[in-house]
């Protein structure tokens, strides 16, 4: 999990998973304080799910942009709604044995409104993946659309009974609607898990890949020795490689000996005007690749996997690398997988 995709999907579906959990012990809660802490922590990792969600899908459609710190900003006042307004004083308890919760009516519709709006925008994104990935394959894209109808039956049972519970007051309702999200939740996370190496993520670097050109690769020792590189046409011809090891290696150890801070951290990024040096650290080597463009998540993940497994292929040779390329195999492989395109049946 090295990518912020990754990182805002584990989110939302680990919050989401703690919503319907703690849903399922407030029902069965035993005092009301309990009960009360209960319903508080699962409307919050409510909040939360959703927000990681949204994000989720709209990086994975885009790339994270700093601007995305609004909505995570915020999350910050249905939050506070949830501790201090939202709940009626007091729980009433149910013929079986249980409590139910009494909502203030105007704070949980502005609560519920951000719910539904970031959870309509999370959905119209995974629709509009849908889309993208459809015009490489109808089997594909039937089957992000069915993502979407998941994603749509457990915005209804996440929110089905807290919403009867404020609006009509069913305190016999049985106890077990938020809690049923977990099944289309789990499909939901089968299908679109970014790590799970789907030929729907194929499809979607495809699409991401329109958005840049790349003009070269570059393997890179951790000592900064050049292993191989591979351009385009007019475009490694133009670049001394070991130059460009030695100067990404410089650049490195200067950020890190003039902001201390940054130590244990790698330099991902180098920027001039529309060109951009894109960075992956492995174990023993990095991988740079130098586009014209906006990369995505989806790039960066690609990179990760392949010098990954490249990695791991050359295990013995690696660890205490001598210099001689010809000890190491599928270099080849590893640098041709950015200039072609992948295969999306």
């Amino acid at each position: 999990m090295k990518t912020l995709t990754e990182l805002a999907f584990m989110l939302a579906a680990g919050f989401g998973g703690l919503y319907a959990f703690m849903d399922w012990l407030f029902f069965r809660a035993g005092n009301e304080s309990f009960a009360i802490a209960e319903i508080r922590t699962g409307l919050t990792a409510l909040n939360l799910s959703v927000l990681f969600f949204f994000l989720f899908a709209r990086w994975y459609v885009g790339r994270p942009k700093r601007q995305d710190m609004i909505f995570i900003i915020a999350t910050a006042l249905p939050i506070a709604l949830i501790w201090t307004v939202l709940l009626e004083p007091g729980l009433n308890e149910t013929s079986w044995n249980g409590f139910v919760v009494s909502y203030n009516q105007l704070w949980f519709s502005v609560w519920l409104g951000y719910i539904v709006g970031f959870m309509v925008g999370g959905i119209y994104l995974t629709y509009k993946a849908s889309r993208i990935v459809a015009e490489q394959s109808r089997l594909l894209g039937r089957r992000v659309l069915g993502i979407t109808v998941t994603l749509l039956i457990a915005l209804f049972f996440g929110l089905a009974t807290n919403t009867l519970f404020a609006f009509i007051g069913l305190a016999d309702l049985p106890p077990f609607f938020s809690s049923l999200m977990l099944f289309p939740g789990i499909l939901t996370v089968r299908a679109l898990m970014p790590t799970a190496g789907t030929r729907i993520s194929g499809a979607m670097l495809n699409w991401a890949r329109r958005r840049f050109d790349l003009i070269d690769a570059f393997l890179i020792y951790e000592n900064g020795t050049l292993i191989e590189s591979r351009g385009r046409k007019g475009g490694s011809q133009s670049v001394d490689d070991d130059i460009f090891g030695a100067t990404l290696d410089a650049i490195q150890s200067f950020m890190k000996t003039s902001f201390p801070y940054l130590v244990g951290k790698w330099l991902r990024t180098v920027e001039h005007g529309d060109v951009r040096i894109i960075i992956e650290r492995g174990q023993f080597c990095y991988l740079a690749l130098v586009i014209r463009g906006v990369e995505s998540d989806f790039l960066r993940r690609q990179m990760i996997e392949a010098l990954g497994n490249f990695e791991v292929k050359n295990r013995a040779a690696i660890a205490d690398w001598n210099g001689v390329v010809d000890d190491l195999h599928g270099i080849s492989d590893l640098l041709g997988t950015f200039f072609t395109e992948r295969a999306v049946l």
